[in-house]
């Protein structure tokens, strides 16, 4: 692990470095074990030594046991992008498509937002009181379902309002970004609401 944090950190640098040139600013997504958490991300934002922005991801989290509501208490500065998700865990025969397991070998599956036992509303009212005012990505990829994605869209969307009400009025622009893996690969449509 020392060895792809050392690589990872120089290929982070110089990422940064080439998008600075270019006017631009890279953003990391926490994902996996080893740059993902409040002590991952503090580890890493220490050896990359650049101004770092961070996707808040309420899912990918969960890989190394925390909640997203703890990466935004510690790095409420850093976050330049929301993404919205909703996890459950999995009991080991049920681990299947759309499943992440976790450092301490547990499992979690995506479900519909709203359904899960992520900390949606906490999390918002951090953001919000932290002065995020930046664009909410949903994302659900979800097990697999015999209707087509922009039917599983309209369904997600149904559940945000009716079920959400207090967070979907929270939002100035939602971008809704879904993947169904099932039917369409690679499927990566975003949807802009009012």
């Amino acid at each position: 692990q020392e060895t792809f944090f050392k690589q990872g950190i120089q290929s982070v640098r110089e990422v940064y470095d080439y998008a600075a040139a270019l006017g631009l600013r890279a953003i990391y997504e926490d994902q996996g074990f080893i740059f993902n958490g409040v002590a991952g991300f503090q580890r890493f934002l220490d050896a990359v030594d650049r101004n770092v922005g961070a996707v808040a991801d309420f899912g990918n989290i969960a890989q190394v046991e925390e909640g997203v509501e703890d990466f935004i208490r510690a790095f409420p500065k850093h976050v330049v992008h929301v993404h919205v998700k909703d996890l459950i865990p999995v009991r080991k025969e049920e681990i299947g498509p759309g499943c992440l397991e976790t450092v301490n070998g547990n499992w979690v599956r995506e479900v519909e937002i709203g359904t899960g036992t992520v900390k949606i509303q906490e999390s918002i009212d951090l953001l919000k009181a932290s002065g995020y005012d930046g664009y909410y990505s949903i994302e659900y990829q979800g097990k697999k379902y015999e209707v087509l994605a922009e039917t599983l869209l309209t369904i997600v969307v149904y559940k945000l309002k009716k079920e959400m009400k207090g967070i979907i009025n929270q939002f100035d622009l939602i971008v809704v970004q879904m993947v169904e893996i099932n039917y369409l690969k690679n499927y990566n449509h975003q949807w802009c609401l009012n």
